[in-house]
């Protein structure tokens, strides 16, 4: 019994660190300014795909602590949250690739596959209960 209240315990510690942890993320990635240059704001965009990338890393490595079923549902969500990754990684390269005043013109899909991909993670991470 003990060791079941622990695993719990442990789980909900780990759900709260990486839920501020994503806080800190989309914090970070409201303040990003699409009207500056178009390098910064890849920059910047990567920098924050990439730091969700890291979180779905530490779930699946912490998920094996979870139950059987638990584990299920999460590896369904860190499956979906690959596709999801991998747009967000796509559209970064479309805004990269494109010229000097066409990249505003897909910052805004770049944007939404961000906060996709962040919505993922954190219906991920309330996998941990």
């Amino acid at each position: 019994m003990t060791e079941s209240k622990d695993r719990v315990n442990e789980s909900k510690k780990f759900r709260q660190q990486m839920m501020d942890k994503l806080e800190v993320e989309e914090s970070a990635a409201e303040t990003i300014k699409p009207e500056e240059n178009k390098e910064k704001y890849v920059q910047a965009m990567e920098e924050r795909v990439a730091k969700l990338k890291v979180m779905t890393d530490e779930m699946k490595e912490k998920s094996k602590n979870l139950s059987q079923e638990a584990k299920a549902e999460l590896d369904k969500e860190t499956e979906r949250l690959v596709h999801l990754y991998a747009e967000a990684k796509s559209k970064l390269h479309d805004v990269r690739q494109s010229g000097s005043d066409s990249w505003k013109k897909l910052r805004d899909s770049t944007s939404h596959a961000w906060n996709e991909l962040a919505d993922g993670v954190k219906k991920a991470v309330n996998k941990f209960r």
